[in-house]
Order: structure tokens, then C-alpha cells, then sequence
């Protein structure tokens, strides 16, 4: 006859009354300790564990052969790992439960996108390029299923630059939190912490030489004329891309041009907040030239936005323009962010704007030294003269009236 086992609740210094649990009694299958605050709960657990081994001793004697033999090997294969049969029959269970809650990439990147119609243009196209890329790459397959560090490849392969990639990979991280909140509960956020940020480091600032501003322009002239207004705001005022999207045909006077503090349509906010810049000569005369509609932005700027740059020779994709010659190819130089501004920049202080006006007019948040450094020598008062001469529709302005 099989000896019986006997509880006996041992009392500690500080953990109260523990309760050594034989492995054959325990839900793991190993030997345990369990602490109770009081003797008579420890008792009261001693006799659930006899009556639990009770139970399934007499469950145990109807295990159908097979099942036996499938447990004693699935018991084999887990005890390399220290994983019971239990606590793998758990784990599977909760991927289930996790797949079942789970939706497919592409329809939750869709739902996401659904709730920032709102958003402005430009920040709705930045979130789409992230939005687009996984649904390429993971399309039908579960969120669940999904690690981190694929979707940090793909990025990678798609976006090598590193300011380019850490600005995808932080909206593809918007997305999977959106997606694992309840009540969604699609994807587990734990995986975007396997997004590492690459070092970047800012290069130098770079101004566009009088052929390639004669070029942007001429393009924008001949192929989208609604543009012309935005391309000389931000080549010679140095108004934002970002911000000129926000203006209307009120916001430029002949006094000047208003940056607003907020979009007209959304009520979102700019960074720089609300300021104004003295009407230039060369400005009037393209304003002149090609009056200002309702917004400064025609209807399908972005794309427009883009076209204009590809047909200048710059290498960017163009939704708009089709077929194999406007492929992007290694040879086209690459478009610099923000090199209409640093131009508008350098024109003001080469033909004598004061840096403490070009701080306010232009937003900066550096000071006088900053700017020195950056906008100082980066062109010759010859190209700024070109530059101040480039007229609309062929027209060569005389260089004092421009100014």
C-alpha cells in the first residue's frame, strides 16, 4: 500500500505559514512552496491539493492509451526547456486567443488611417508612406504574427536613410500601438521596441544655384502654372513647404505675406506660430504675373509639388508623371529638405537683410552666430544677383528692383 502524504504547514519568520507541495500534488508537476498568512488556510490548501490528486488519479485510469503516450512524449520534448505540459498547453492557448483578436495588416493599417482624415494634408501623406510600406510587405498576414524586427528590415530596405527611416519607422509605431489598444487588442506593442533609431546627423546646408532655380521655375511655369505663386513664396521668402499649404489668397497683400498661425479648413497649429514678411520686389512681379487663387496650393499640390521637381531634374518619385523616362535613377541628384529656404536665406542676408529681421521673418529659432554659420559664404554675390533676376515668363528684372 502507497504511503500517504501529509501536509504539514511549517511556520516562517516573515513569509507566515508555507506549505511544501510533493510534485506529484502540484499543478506544475514540480515540488513547490506556498505561503499562506494563516495555519488553518494552509490546512484548507492541503486538503484541495489531496482532493485535486484524488480527482485526477481517478481521471487518470480513463486516459485512453494514445493520450498517455502523447503526453510522455511531449514531456520529453519540453524538459530540455524546463516547460510542463501544462504551462505549453497554456501558451498555446493564449496564441490562439491572440489570433483569433488579431486582424490583417492591411485592414487594420486601413481602420488607422480611416481615423486621421482630419489631419492635414501633408501629415496624412507622411503617416500614408508608412501605412503603405507594411501593407506591401505584410498585407493578409495576422498582426499578431508580425515581429518587430521584420518590420524594421523592410524599412530599412525601403528607406536607407537614416533621418528618412526613423521618421517611417516612428509612424509604423503609431500604427501597432493604435492596434493594440484596447478595445482592439490586434497586436502586441511590445514588438516596436525592436525599432532602434539610427544616429543622424545634419548635413550641410545647401543652397540652389541660379540654373536649377531657373529651371524649377520654367518647369512650373509650362506644366503647372497653379504652382508658380508657392514656388516663389518659398524660393525667395522662404516660407515653409509645410506652411504654405496653410495660406489663402488673403494671407499675401501688397504689403507683404502673413504666415498663419493655424490652417484655415483644420484649425491645426504651426510650430513658428503667426508672423509677417515685407513684400519683396521679384515676389510682386511673379504674384503679378500669376495672380494668387484661393489657396496658395492649387488642388493636387502634392503631387504637382513633386512633378515639378522631377521634370527640374531632381530625383523624386512623381505619382503624376508615367512611364519608364521619369523613373527615378541613381544619377539624378538628390533633393535636399528645406533648400528653397536656406536659398531665401542667403539671398536676404547677401543683399543686406539684417539677421535679427531674418530670425523673425523666417522663423529661426537659432541665433545670430547660428545663422552666420550656416548661411555666410554658401553663395557669391554674382548668384545672388543671377538669382534676383529670374523674372516670370522669361523676364530678366534688374537686379536693384528685385532686390
Amino acid at each position: 500500500m502507497a504511503r500517504q502524504v501529509q501536509f504539514k504547514p511549517v511556520k516562517t519568520a516573515t513569509m507566515g505559514w508555507r506549505l511544501n507541495v510533493p510534485a506529484g500534488y502540484s499543478e506544475s508537476g514540480k515540488r513547490e512552496q506556498v505561503f499562506f498568512p494563516t495555519r488553518q488556510r494552509a490546512l484548507d490548501a492541503a486538503q484541495r491539493y489531496k482532493e485535486k490528486r484524488t480527482e485526477f488519479g481517478t481521471q487518470a485510469k480513463s486516459i485512453k492509451p494514445i493520450l498517455a503516450e502523447a503526453a510522455t512524449r511531449a514531456e520529453e520534448i519540453l524538459k530540455p526547456y524546463g516547460i510542463t505540459i501544462l504551462e505549453a498547453a497554456e501558451r498555446v492557448a493564449e496564441m490562439e486567443r491572440k489570433a483569433k483578436e488579431s486582424r490583417p495588416v492591411s485592414e487594420a493599417v486601413a481602420a488607422f488611417m480611416e481615423t486621421k482624415e482630419k489631419l492635414s494634408h501633408r501629415r496624412q501623406q507622411e503617416l500614408r508612406y508608412a501605412a503603405e510600406t507594411l501593407t506591401e510587405a505584410f498585407g493578409d498576414r495576422l498582426m499578431c504574427d508580425v515581429k518587430g524586427e521584420e518590420i524594421s528590415e523592410v524599412f530599412e530596405k525601403r528607406y536607407p536613410a537614416n533621418s528618412t527611416f526613423n521618421a517611417r519607422t516612428k509612424d509604423a509605431g503609431r500604427i501597432w500601438q493604435w492596434a493594440a489598444r484596447r478595445p482592439r487588442n490586434w497586436a502586441d506593442a511590445s514588438e516596436i521596441e525592436a525599432f532602434e533609431k539610427k544616429d543622424h546627423k545634419k548635413g550641410k546646408v545647401l543652397v540652389m544655384k541660379p540654373e536649377q532655380a531657373v529651371t524649377l521655375l520654367r518647369v512650373a511655369e509650362e506644366h503647372y502654372p497653379d504652382t508658380v505663386p508657392a514656388f516663389a513664396l518659398m524660393l525667395f521668402m522662404g516660407v515653409r513647404p509645410f506652411e504654405v499649404t496653410k495660406m489663402t489668397s488673403a494671407d499675401v497683400t501688397e504689403d507683404g505675406v502673413t504666415i498663419p498661425d493655424e490652417d484655415e479648413d483644420t484649425g491645426e497649429g504651426t510650430k513658428t506660430g503667426r508672423r509677417f514678411l515685407h513684400m519683396t520686389p521679384i515676389v510682386a512681379e511673379w504674384i503679378k504675373a500669376y495672380p494668387v487663387q484661393d489657396r496658395i496650393t492649387p488642388p493636387n499640390w502634392e503631387r504637382k509639388w513633386d512633378a515639378v521637381r522631377r521634370r527640374a531634374g531632381w530625383a523624386v518619385a512623381a505619382e503624376f508623371l508615367k512611364g519608364s523616362k521619369w523613373n527615378v535613377t541613381p544619377d539624378l541628384p538628390k533633393w535636399t529638405p528645406d533648400i528653397l529656404r536656406h536659398t531665401a536665406a542667403t539671398i536676404a542676408i547677401n543683399s543686406g537683410k539684417p539677421l535679427s529681421v531674418l530670425i523673425f521673418e523666417h522663423g529661426h529659432t537659432q541665433g545670430e552666430t547660428t545663422l552666420k554659420k550656416h548661411y555666410l559664404g554658401k553663395m557669391t554675390k554674382k548668384q545672388t544677383v543671377e538669382l534676383l533676376s529670374i523674372g516670370p515668363k522669361g523676364k530678366k528684372l534688374k537686379t536693384i528692383q528685385a532686390a
